[in-house]
């Protein structure tokens, strides 16, 4: 059975174990010593996949440093990352809640400060639920499924769906978890999604507390308010239920271990660009200095903002898709046109309308011909504001809405010839082939 073959070769060996184990150890021990030395009344807790036994290879570890109810966030915050400077050098991170993210013997670590409470209903800080997370699936596990956890994590890390940071927009390791202590199996979450998964579905373990909305809602069995499938965007849920009918239909190690991606030669690149009937622009900027998470976020934002200004101005925005590039964020999109004609038909108000003069009035002069009137409608032959889309996004990027860490002073765009010479390949493969890499196997 293919599955059985592809737990051959994720679940961690012996010596794997017996490594990351020592690691965990000297870990806990060394924070506990610094713990002791300084005098800090906090305690310490593994928690996440390692401490669950349901890590793929190279697991990271996540440590909370959890300090009693009644301290301050704003001691919480400073003793409790100055501890990941001090023993890890580590670097501080935010995200929801500050912690410290270091490599420890190989492995990476967060290092997380967080309230030590007794209910989820007492929360004080955004990660107080965590150990929580860990303590309710080891509660759960019955014999034999963390390795189904395995399996069904595995499948989306190869088919790109599985993180729920930003550039990924996916399943988290703990949804992941949920998911099979729901279905049963890794063939149960699949048969599920093939046969019942719609947008918007809700899931639940435990009593929901709240009515959630969301493109998947899965509510935390430790927290009924929480979604835990919040970061889960429909076009990611959407992949998914695409690749679990296409693996029980015809099931392959390659969802697993899918091919390395390639970028289809130049010749495949031009063939598709110039016999299609659309144009291409690209836009590219500096990567600005901030976290991974971020960085995604401004991302997605200024993606989605330039395709917006192409539909404003009439150049229709059919397609986009993006890629950090060495040290450029850069975005192709796919658009219907990239020059328009000097003038188009703009609508007005009906006649019977009192506030039709002001139609008039304004395109009695500005249009090459007087305004006139048809079904009953004022209509005027009216200037386009830009004839080329390359234009239009040097001009108009300062009021898309697009991220505010881009620095705008870098952008650059490429229109149609520009982008087939110049842009990176990968980035053209993606818009050009989207066709899901297991339907070519």
């Amino acid at each position: 059975m293919i599955e059985d073959e592809v737990l051959r070769k994720i679940i961690p060996t012996e010596q794997d174990k017996a490594r990351i184990d020592g690691t965990a150890a000297r870990l806990t021990s060394l924070v506990q010593d610094y713990l002791d030395s300084h005098h800090i009344d906090a305690m310490l807790k593994l928690v996440g996949s390692y401490s669950k036994g349901t890590y793929l290879s190279n697991p990271d570890l996540d440590l909370f440093i959890m300090f009693p109810r009644g301290t301050s966030r704003e001691e919480l915050v400073e003793v409790g990352l100055k501890i990941g400077e001090d023993v890890l050098h580590g670097s501080r991170m935010y995200a929801e809640h500050p912690y410290t993210s270091a490599v420890f013997e190989g492995v990476d670590v967060d290092l997380v400060p967080n309230i030590h409470i007794d209910s989820t209903e007492n929360l004080e800080t955004a990660v107080d639920r965590t150990p929580f997370h860990t303590e309710y699936v080891l509660s759960k596990l019955t014999e034999g499924q963390n390795d189904q956890i395995r399996l069904l994590k595995k499948f989306m890390k190869g088919i790109k769906t599985y993180g729920a940071e930003p550039n990924v927009r996916g399943f988290s390791g703990y949804l992941c978890e949920l998911l099979v202590l729901k279905y049963g199996t890794f063939r149960g979450v699949l048969e599920a999604a093939s046969e019942k998964w719609r947008e918007g579905l809700q899931i639940s373990l435990e009593k929901r507390t709240a009515k959630l909305e969301g493109a998947l809602v899965f509510y935390d069995p430790v927290d009924g308010k929480r979604n835990v499938a919040s970061a889960v965007h429909v076009d990611t849920l959407s992949r998914f239920i695409l690749a679990a009918k296409a693996y029980l239909k015809n099931p392959s190690e390659v969802f697993f271990f899918p091919p390395e991606e390639t970028a289809r030669p130049d010749e495949w690149l031009r063939d598709r660009a110039e016999n299609s009937g659309f144009r291409i622009v690209s836009v590219s900027f500096d990567k600005p200095d901030v976290v991974a998470d971020n960085l995604y976020s401004q991302l997605w934002r200024t993606h989605y903002g330039l395709a917006d200004k192409l539909d404003y101005f009439r150049f229709n925005c059919l397609r986009a898709v993006h890629r950090i590039v060495g040290d450029r964020m850069c975005i192709a999109f796919i658009v219907e046109t990239d020059t328009l004609s000097p003038v188009y038909r703009r609508m007005g108000p009906p006649v019977s309308v009192a506030s039709s003069k002001n139609f008039t009035d304004k395109w009695n002069e500005a249009s090459p011909i007087k305004p006139f009137v048809e079904d009953g409608k004022w209509w005027a032959i009216v200037p386009h504001q830009y004839t080329d889309a390359k234009t239009m996004l040097l001009n108009e990027v300062s009021c898309a809405g697009i991220g505010k860490e881009m620095d705008i002073t870098t952008i650059e765009v490429l229109d149609h010839k520009e982008t087939l010479e110049k842009a990176d390949r990968m980035l053209l493969t993606e818009l050009l082939d989207p066709e899901p890499f297991w339907n070519k196997f």
